[in-house]
Order: structure tokens, then C-alpha cells, then sequence
């Protein structure tokens, strides 16, 4: 099972995470990042994998804005194919590599 963290560290800055019942006041929205907070906050009673991959989403988006790539950030089909990429990745490796 993956965990998400309370808190993690990205470019030497310190981030958390939040969960709250409603977000921007719009039933809509699963997640958001604030880079001025260092803050994913989550909608709160999502199903798991909806979860999961809300959280890597916004992960994405806390590393795009980290390393300055704002062209990434800001487009958000791209940002939401990474996030589920990664989700995947991590949800299905298997063991250590060994050379």
C-alpha cells in the first residue's frame, strides 16, 4: 500500500499536506498546490486510486514549480499524465534492482 505523506521535502523547502472537506468552495476540485504555502491541500472521503492519483498530480505540480518549469505547470493534461504515470509506477514496482 502506498502512504501519503504529511510531509515531505522538494528543493530544500519544506511541504505538507492538508485534507479538507471542500476546496475553492467547489465540489469539482480534488486537489490544488500553493507554492507560496509549500501546501497540496486534498479533498477529504476520496475513493483510493482517486486519491492516490490527485496527490501525485499535485506532486507534480509542487516539482514543476520547484524547478521552475512553468510552461509544465501550467498545463495541466500533461501535468495529470505524469502524476498518473508515477501513481502507476509506484503502485505496480516489484522488489529492488540487483546488478
Amino acid at each position: 500500500m502506498i502512504s501519503i505523506p504529511k510531509k515531505f521535502k522538494l528543493g530544500g523547502r519544506d511541504w505538507t499536506v492538508e485534507f479538507h472537506h471542500l476546496l475553492d468552495n467547489d465540489h469539482s476540485v480534488l486537489g490544488d498546490t500553493d507554492a507560496d504555502e509549500c501546501v497540496i491541500r486534498l479533498r477529504k472521503n476520496m475513493k483510493p486510486d482517486l486519491l492516490h492519483h490527485t496527490f501525485y498530480h499535485e506532486l507534480c505540480h509542487a516539482i514543476a514549480i520547484t524547478l521552475g518549469w512553468k510552461k509544465l505547470n501550467d498545463d495541466e493534461d500533461k501535468i495529470d499524465s505524469l502524476g498518473g504515470i508515477l501513481y502507476q509506477y509506484l503502485k505496480t514496482k516489484r522488489g529492488t534492482c540487483q546488478e
